[in-house]
Formats: structure tokens, sequence, C-alpha cells
């Protein structure tokens, strides 16, 4: 017996369009042969499904000339861990239900065990494979029979509605037995129809972040995609008696609503989350358009049309509730097109902000608050408080992120310090004077005889912009340290200078405070290169601490090198030695501290 579905499978798996006959070996066999022997024994549901296919392993998924091989996973857990397989053959076995069961008393020759053995290929798409089977095979043969019938395929389906729950769909899976009875088979069918068809809907709409891909999609039964004409009120009255079709089409309609209501949740939210810029924004309404649009044209389908004049003439309150939510839609819909017309005009400047280096960053900005002024004055739904604060907040964060686009944080920390100063001092003048052009727009708006004015809470559009500035400060500060005690500088190439030649019976004692302070300042250093998180993100706000600690070592160090150099005065004997050192000192001197003793 073993042999023969052995034989069975085989037979099925070569239906595989890579597949070679060497490809199979007694390793692929010993890999199945525990799932054929849980279906002769039938005692276990632990290898109720088989998956083969043809691919590669995920270690050799990237390699090139990898020789393709067969991929064996069994279990109710079962996937491919990864591994590159792109169609595959399916074997599903019916559910055990009484675990004492025995071939001997269950006394079924092979070719039955095996006639109840549900299999199939798909190429990825497991959602479109059930729905295909379900809809074209079970929901026939359970919508045509009699309620005594139905158990013929009961086991069949509850093994189709867990595999669902397995492959990530909600609503078809059971619990434990997935339909527990045959009363509650058709209702059970319905509910793993419409969550497949969900499922197959955004798999087939994905290919684009303007495709609608979240969109509603609407399951409606067959009976009604091909129901009587919309004008034809005495069959929809004569529909309404069927208590029975009315609470199925009411079952569903409570489906349809919760899928409607989580797209209008997440159109809903402002996305206001830092780091986002305006370009995210714009990407966001040409989203929502595309999936309320499409959501639009489920709405007026034909059969959900049929399925509301169903409910009506059952004076059912779903029909009522559901009409309120499709108008809420279309409302959104509206909403959302006059928008992206009106944020699409940010596109252009926004597309070269992101291409921006700090010092660009200036000369487009003016610009885009004009386009911005423009949408404030005649948008009909986006000329709110809330969601100008919101744009003029994403610009901030744009602005950072140019900003930390040209720092590197290795150059900071002793690579290029005099280039990371530079580079630093540019981030800091961009966040600066993108307040100052705000500013200068807000007050250009006052002047304006008839403008709304901007009354926007300037704390909450610069707050992140400003603690950039100020991070930006601090990192100066770190390399200005570096200069000091390191006397790093471009000629050094990320290590050390070299100290001064000093002259004197205290050079030795001089030299040898230099190189206590330097050592120091390098051990309060490395606590702040070997920090866990990004030193630019603003977020971070455990660098205040690690900072101060840096700093107030570094004032200490101040005086201690102030005192190293009154000692080198000291030493000094003539006056041409007074002049080297303090052209020395004026040159090596970088803190403000040191730089005012200097003088």
């Amino acid at each position: 017996m073993a042999d023969t579905a052995m034989d069975f499978i085989k037979e099925r798996v070569s239906l595989l369009p890579e597949f070679e006959p060497e490809m199979w070996t007694t390793d692929i066999e010993k890999s199945i042969s525990p799932f054929i022997s849980s279906m002769l024994e039938k005692q276990s549901n632990d290898l109720q499904r088989l998956l083969i296919g043809v691919g590669t392993s995920e270690k050799d998924s990237e390699a090139e000339d990898v020789a393709s091989i067969l991929i064996v996973t069994t279990g109710p857990e079962s996937d491919f861990d990864g591994a590159n397989v792109s169609t595959i053959v399916y074997f599903i076995q019916p559910r055990v239900e009484d675990s004492s069961t025995t071939p001997s008393e269950g006394n079924e020759d092979i070719s039955s065990l095996l006639s109840k053995l549900t299999w199939g290929t798909t190429n990825g798409h497991m959602a479109h494979s059930l729905l295909l089977r379900a809809s074209t095979v079970y929901a026939p043969a359970i919508l045509a029979k009699p309620i005594e019938e139905e158990e013929v395929v009961d086991d069949e389906l509850s093994v189709l509605s867990e595999d669902l729950s397995h492959n990530g769909g909600g609503g078809g899976g059971g619990n434990g037995r997935g339909v527990e009875g045959t009363s509650d088979l058709v209702p059970a069918l319905h509910r793993l129809l419409a969550s497949l068809t969900e499922m197959v809907g955004h798999e087939t709409e994905e290919g684009g972040e303007d495709s609608g891909e979240h969109a509603a999609v609407l399951y409606v039964p067959s009976s009604l995609a091909r129901g009587p004409p919309l004008d034809d009120h005495g069959a929809f009255l004569k529909l309404a008696k069927d208590s029975s079709l009315v609470q199925q089409l009411e079952s569903i309609v409570v489906q349809w609503t919760r899928q409607v209501r989580e797209l209008s949740i997440r159109h809903d939210a402002t996305i206001d989350s830092d780091g986002l810029g305006p370009r995210e924004e714009i990407s966001f309404w040409n989203k929502a358009t595309a999936e309320l649009s499409a959501t639009c044209k489920q709405l007026q389908r034909v059969d959900v049309a049929r399925t509301m004049l169903v409910l009506e003439a059952a004076g059912s309150s779903y029909h009522t509730n559901f009409l309120s939510l499709s108008a809420r839609v279309n409302n959104r819909l509206e909403e959302a097109s006059s928008n992206v017309k009106f944020i699409g005009m940010l596109s252009e400047p926004c597309d070269a902000l992101a291409k921006a280096a700090p010092k660009e960053v200036l000369g487009i900005l003016p610009e885009l608050l004009g386009r911005i002024r423009v949408i404030w004055s005649i948008s009909k739904f986006y000329n709110t408080e809330e969601r100008l604060t919101a744009l003029l907040r994403k610009l901030s964060s744009e602005i950072i992120a140019r900003g930390r686009a040209s720092l590197d944080v290795k150059d900071i920390l002793g690579a290029d310090v005099e280039g990371s100063i530079a580079k630093l001092a540019s981030a800091i003048t961009c966040g600066e004077q993108w307040k100052l052009i705000y500013r200068r727009t807000v007050a250009a708006i006052e002047r304006t005889p008839g403008a709304r004015p901007w009354c926007f809470d300037e704390a909450t559009i610069f707050a992140q912009a400003d603690a950039f500035v100020q991070r930006c400060r601090d990192l100066t500060e770190v390399c200005r340290g570096q200069q000091q005690f390191q006397r790093k500088s471009a000629l050094t190439n990320g290590e050390p200078g070299p100290l001064p030649c000093f002259g004197g019976s205290s050079a030795a004692v001089v030299v040898s405070e230099m190189e206590r302070i330097q050592a120091t300042f390098e051990t309060s250093l490395n606590t702040i290169k070997n920090v866990k998180y990004d030193i630019l993100d603003v977020r971070s706000t455990a660098w205040h601490e690690n900072f101060e600690g840096l700093r107030d070592g570094m004032r200490d160090l101040d005086q201690l090198l102030i005192n190293a150099w009154n000692m080198a005065y000291g030493g000094v004997s003539t006056v041409s030695e007074f002049m080297e050192l303090t052209a020395s000192y004026a040159q090596l001197a970088k803190r403000d501290a040191v730089e005012a003793h200097a003088r």
C-alpha cells in the first residue's frame, strides 16, 4: 500500500514544470514516508499536509548555476523556510476524527484512501488555488445538496479552512474542526469564500504604490451574481422571504462592513511620524485615492446592489447601516481626489528637496512654501490647520534628513574633523534659515488683504528641527574637542597631531601633562564612539547624558591644558622662544576657554 501511495505522489509531482526524474531520490521518499504512514494508519493530524516544490534552498538561493532539487515539507505549519520555490504540488489528508480508528477497523483499500486525498498545484498564490478549488468543487456540491448529504465534503472543507488560516487568512478557519456541524457548513463556506476572495483580490492588485492594493474586495455568493434584474422588485421580495438566505447575506455584509471600516480607519489616521517627509504625504494621498476608488467600484457592482436590494426588501437594519458607510466612503474619495490634485503641486519641489544638499535647500524652500500658500487658500479639504501643520512638520523632517545625509558619524568622530565642522555648520545654517523663511512667509500672508493668516504652533513644526540644530552644535563641540586635545586637522588624516616643541627645563613635564590630557580625552570620547544608537538621530535621548559627561570632562581638561601652557611659558628664556610658543598656542587653541587664554 505504501508503495502504491508513493507512486501516486510521484506521478503528480512529475507534473511540476521544472521536475526532472533524477530529482526523485531515496532521501525524497524518506521525507514523504511519514505523511504516507500517517494517512495509512489514520492516527495523527500532525502530518495532514504535504508540500513538494522544485527549487533551491535558502542558502543557495542567491548563488548562480545551482542545480534545482525537490524540497519537501510536511505538517500543519509547513512552509519552505525561505527556499526559492516557484511552483508546488500539495496533498491534504482528510481529518482524522477518532484516533482509535485503525486500518483493520476501517478496512479501506489504498484506492479508497487515495481518492479522499486532496491534491493540486499552485504557483505560490495559495489563496487563489484555495479559492478556485473551494468555489468550483466544494461550493457547488454543498449548495446543491440537502443538509444530510453535506457530510461528504465537511472534512475536506475543514482542511481548506484551516489551510487558509495557516496562510494568513481571516474568518475561514475554525475552532479545532473548522466546521463543527452540518448546519453551520453553508455559512462557514461563505465565510471561507469571502476571506479567500479578499486575499486573492489583494494579491492580484499588487504592482505599484498607487494600485489600490488595500482596497476592500467584496465577496458575493455566485447565486446573486446571476440574480434577477435590479428593477425586478417582485423577485427580490420573494428572495427576502428566505430567512436562511437573508441571514447568510447579513453575515456577508458584516464582513463587508469590517473591510470598509478598516479602510476608513487607515485613511482617517494622519501620517505624522517623525522622519517622514512631504513626499510620503503625497504618496499617502495617491494611495488613498487609488484604494478608495477601487473600493467604490466594488460598492457599485451589480451583485452588491442585488445583495442590498434583498436586505432592503427583508427590512434588515444591515441595509441602512451599510448604505451609510458606503456614502462615507464616497465622501472620502471626493476628499482624497481633491487632496491629490492640490498636494500634487508639491511633487516637483519636493523631489528636488529630497536630492538637495543643505546649502541647496534654502533656494527651494521659498517656492515650496509659496505652493503651500496656494493649497491653504483654495483647497476644499486640505486647508485645515491640522493638515498644514502636519505638512510643515514633514518639511522639517525632510530638512533634517538632508542634513543627516550630508554627515558621516565616522568623520565626525575622528576620520575628518575639519570637513565635518564645515558640514555641521551648513546643516545648522539650513535649520536656522528654514525657520526664518517660514516666519517671512507668515509675515507676507499677514500683509496680504483678505488672506487667512497662518496661526500654526511653531513648537509643533520646528521641535525636531531645533533639536537637530542643537545636536549639530553638540557634535561641533565634539569635533572642536578633538582638534583641541588631539590636535587633529586635515593634515593628520584622522590621527592625533604632533605636540609643539617646548624648550626650557619644564619641557618634559609639559609634554607629559599634555599626553595625559590627550589620553583622558580619548577615554571620554570612546564613550561616544561606543554608544549603540545613531548619534545623528534626535529621537535618541540617551545622547544628552552621554554628551554632558563628555562636555563636563572637556571643561576640566580646558583648565588643565591652560595650566600646561602656563608651565610652558615659565620655561621660556628668550623673546624668540616666546614668539614661537605664542604662535603655536594661537594655532592650537580651538575651544573658547583656551582661545580666550591664548589671546
